[in-house]
């Protein structure tokens, strides 16, 4: 279903590539009512599609160096 409706790629390496609409799907529903402060991970980073994402809609602020 999740490749039908999204168009979900594969890469050779066998990592698979989050379209950039799926990653804001998720995002819409993850960060619905996120506390100022909060800690945002993603263990299975791949290409970082979530953190940028997540970066562009909090702001650079949100950042922890």
């Amino acid at each position: 279903m999740l490749n039908k409706s999204c168009n979900v790629v594969t890469l050779r390496s066998g990592s698979f590539y989050t379209p950039s609409s799926l990653v804001g799907w998720v995002l819409d529903r993850a960060l619905a009512g996120i506390d100022d402060g909060a800690t945002v991970l993603d263990p299975a980073c791949g290409t970082g599609n979530f953190l940028v994402e997540v970066v562009r809609r909090l702001g650079p602020s949100a950042v922890a160096r």
